[in-house]
């Protein structure tokens, strides 16, 4: 038999899971995100936000991957 994959997640648990995130990683890096949107059909988010919360939020085991398209002057 086949392993069995995993089932992408739907929309609403997209975006639930990334609120989560986005608090926890507001609370541990002490700074807020600037903007963020979920793109729900993929299952995956952007952010604008400092160094210190994109940081925050890649240590998070619930990102599988990551990548910047612009870096911040800060």
């Amino acid at each position: 038999t086949m392993p069995q994959r995993s089932r992408a997640p739907v929309a609403e648990e997209t975006e639930a899971t990334v609120k989560e995130l986005l608090a926890r990683v507001e609370k541990t890096s002490g700074e807020r995100v600037a903007d963020w949107h979920v793109f729900p059909r993929p299952g995956s988010f952007v952010v604008q936000a400092s160094p210190r919360v994109v940081e925050a939020l890649l240590a998070q085991d619930e990102i599988a991957s990551a990548s910047a398209n612009r870096r911040s002057t800060e």
